[in-house]
């Protein structure tokens, strides 16, 4: 019996050990949990972005939200080499504008995706989110 006493007593100090380092291990910001670092998105509708060039160093972000991409005028294939600006925690869904259009959003840079991502039908998606730093694929959708 105080063999088991000891064994419960043990478990419990590990269990309030392990709590107690999950919420002091990210640092500061950690104390204001990680639902409020989550952006809800509106329902504004898309943010369209005209890129203007072949090939695109980088697209802006705004914040987190839909951005529908229509490639430069004339070309049927238009890349994308990385994003700037965002805040951490923030999510964007990147789209095609125009079906006779190819986005191809390139793996490297600032861009952490499992490889080039086309975005070639009105309804493939491409889901990133920001740590402060890089962008990281959530989810590819390639609905051709």
């Amino acid at each position: 019996n105080k063999k088991m006493n000891k064994l419960v007593i043990f478990v419990v100090f590990i269990m309030l050990s392990v709590a107690n380092a999950a919420n002091t291990h990210a640092g500061a910001d950690q104390t204001s949990g990680v639902a409020s670092r989550i952006q809800v998105l509106g329902s504004g509708g898309a943010t369209n972005i005209v890129l203007t060039s072949a090939t695109v160093a980088t697209i802006n972000i705004v914040g987190a939200g839909w951005y529908t991409l229509a490639g430069k005028v004339g070309e049927t294939i238009t890349t994308v080499n990385g994003m700037a600006s965002g805040t951490a925690g923030d999510i964007v869904v990147l789209t095609a504008k125009y079906a006779s259009e190819d986005i191809v959003v390139l793996d490297g840079s600032n861009l952490k995706i499992g490889g080039n991502r086309t975005l070639d039908a009105l309804s493939d998606t491409l889901t990133l989110i920001y740590n402060g730093s890089n962008w990281y694929e959530m989810g590819f959708v390639n609905n051709d």
